[in-house]
């Protein structure tokens, strides 16, 4: 059983956050749960069974206890490593990452078990390597219905996804790019892809000959946590991320397009999933454009 990140509450519990695994992430709110005072500590651990190892320290100063009470907020987000974050009232006070004791990765498990996994698996190649000996390649699970290979959530690096058509007469690119939780950073992933975009909108322009026909346009997009004011304020933060590295690229190609934003908060989710629930942290990217040969033939 893997372990779990989490913070310590009423200085005698424990309250998850995520579990140790890869593509997991979790927000806990803290503020009814720490006593109205001036200056909060919140301490984080790693957990297992009754294992817990403290890792981390955050210190929230120079608090205004009252009412309402200040909204104190910790999220954490694994990959490599833990990434953990402290808000206070919406506003980042704090980050750390941390790595993972291999011990709090993966429990341990019994030989025996160990063993009979090990047969499996050498038996399913076994049976492969004999459908594919037959010509027939790789046997799939069928129950009569198209079959379609996803990856694992836990398998992923918040990757971009692009629905493009470009023609010498049009310009239709439609892209998807992804943050980390409570985040308006862009990640190395989106980087790439938005120099992408640039790089084929500048392609098309030297082909065509009209930019004043493109439109750009970025939409923020947040997952459901916080109050509703956070959660536009960060979709708000997010466009205008994937907004600014686009002006940055687009100047660099001697480029003059406006660039558009808008944040939308968690209002437009693509998913109702708590499990895939990382999809809704985004911000849409769409450019159109007509050469103009297309538009005089309407």
């Amino acid at each position: 059983m893997a372990g779990w990140i989490a913070v310590l509450a009423d200085n005698d519990r424990l309250v998850r956050i995520a579990p140790l695994r890869r593509g997991e992430s979790g927000v806990v709110n803290l503020t009814t749960m720490l006593p109205s005072q001036e200056r909060a500590y919140v301490e984080v651990y790693f957990a297992r069974g009754r294992m817990r190892e403290p890792v981390h320290t955050f210190y929230a100063e120079n608090l205004r206890p009252g009412d309402p009470q200040p909204q104190i907020v910790v999220s954490a987000h694994v990959r490599g490593e833990v990434t953990v974050t402290l808000r206070v009232d919406g506003e980042l006070v704090a980050t750390n990452s941390i790595p993972i004791p291999a011990a709090m990765r993966i429990g341990r498990r019994p030989p025996v078990l160990l063993l009979a996994l090990l047969f499996f698996i050498a038996a399913a190649l076994a049976v492969g390597a004999w459908w594919v000996a037959r010509g027939e390649g790789w046997p799939a699970a069928h129950d009569g219905r198209p079959s379609t290979t996803v990856r694992s959530p836990a398998a992923r690096e918040l990757p971009g996804v692009q629905e493009s058509r470009d023609t010498a007469e049009a310009l239709d690119v439609r892209a998807t790019v992804h943050f980390l939780p409570e985040s308006a950073e862009l990640l190395p992933e989106a980087v790439e892809e938005i120099t992408a975009i640039a790089d084929r909108i500048a392609a098309w322009v030297d082909g065509s000959g009209r930019a004043g026909s493109l439109r750009i346009d970025v939409e923020g997009h947040t997952a459901e946590y916080g109050s509703e004011v956070s959660r536009m304020a960060l979709s708000a933060a997010r466009a205008e991320a994937v907004a600014r590295h686009l002006r940055a690229e687009l100047e660099a190609a001697e480029l003059d397009i406006p660039v558009r934003t808008a944040g939308y908060g968690a209002a437009r989710p693509v998913t109702q999933s708590r499990a895939d629930e990382w999809r809704n942290r985004r911000a849409r990217i769409t450019v159109t454009g007509e050469a103009p040969e297309a538009s005089e033939a309407r």
